[in-house]
């Protein structure tokens, strides 16, 4: 088995090598893909020479997303004879020696996309159970991805840009046969969203998913986008009315820059039953 891993970064915070480190031990190598502009970009340096070896520095000096970096890592990792492929977000880590149990869990196990259990705001996302459970689709952050899947279905939507890049390929996987599996033993601290505050709405309390402009025109343009492609799939049921008609009820009652949020949504919605794709052509904001 020859694990290598890309982690993306768009302004990362101080805790990034603690993050880095929780996994990179374990992988034959590590790019790390800079999307933030050169200007703002700093070497991250890991004391450890052997493990500072490790590592890759890539990028364009640009935002180009998710889609293009990953996939010019899987060209790498096929031609350097690369089995699995672990994809990261900047913010992303496993906890204690989670990492050590997920590479063996993987070991002998026939072709899937393997997911660790996420613990998002403190929370669990699946109850822990002996065997791998079979989901409909993961996150890309902290997901495993045999090398041998890229050969069959091909790599990530690079006109997707950012957001539903993961569901997409999930389902684009399961169409050919090929399964999501979740280790959930094996745990990872995630970021979803921009979660800052919790608020009462009558009996409930709320944390709404304060993303900035941008990521909501790309999370509901692409979610219908591949929507269209696989109408069967169960992730949609709720999926839109969540993250399209809440989200602006959220934004109005909660959320700031208010106007520029529910502008990109309604854009989304718009360019999203219209098929388009690509970088959106005002995408001038830091996510």
């Amino acid at each position: 088995m020859k694990l290598l891993g890309i982690v993306v970064l768009y302004y990362p915070n101080e805790d990034l090598v603690d993050n880095i480190l929780s996994y990179l031990p374990f992988l034959d190598q590590l790019v790390i893909w800079d999307n933030t502009p050169k200007e703002f970009q700093k070497k991250i340096r890991i004391e450890d020479a052997i493990l500072q070896d490790k590592i890759l520095y890539w990028g364009e000096n640009d935002n180009v997303g998710l889609g293009k970096a990953f996939n010019q890592v899987i060209d790498y990792a096929t031609r350097e004879g690369g089995t699995h492929l672990l994809t990261m977000d900047q913010d992303s880590f496993f906890v204690e020696n989670d990492f050590a149990k997920y590479v063996d869990a993987i070991k002998g196990e026939e072709i899937a996309i393997f997911s660790p259990n996420y613990i998002i705001q403190d929370k669990k996302l699946y109850p822990e159970q002996k065997t791998l459970l079979e989901v409909e689709y993961s996150m890309t952050s902290g997901s495993i991805y045999p090398v041998a899947i890229f050969n069959e279905i091909g790599g990530f939507r690079c006109d997707f840009f950012i957001d539903i890049i993961d569901i997409e390929f999930c389902l684009r996987a399961k169409k050919s046969g090929i399964p999501t599996k979740i280790i959930t033993g094996v745990n990872l601290n995630h970021k979803l969203g921009y979660k800052k505050k919790k608020h009462r709405f009558l009996w409930k309390t709320i944390s709404p998913n304060e993303y900035s402009p941008i990521r909501s025109y790309y999370m509901i343009r692409n979610s219908l986008v591949t929507k269209k492609l696989y109408p069967e799939a169960n992730v949609w049921k709720g999926y839109l009315s969540y993250y399209f008609y809440q989200r602006i009820f959220f934004v109005v009652l909660y959320e700031k820059n208010k106007i520029e949020k529910i502008k990109n949504l309604l854009l989304g919605y718009i360019h999203g039953k219209k098929g388009m794709t690509g970088k959106q052509v005002n995408d001038q904001s830091k996510f």
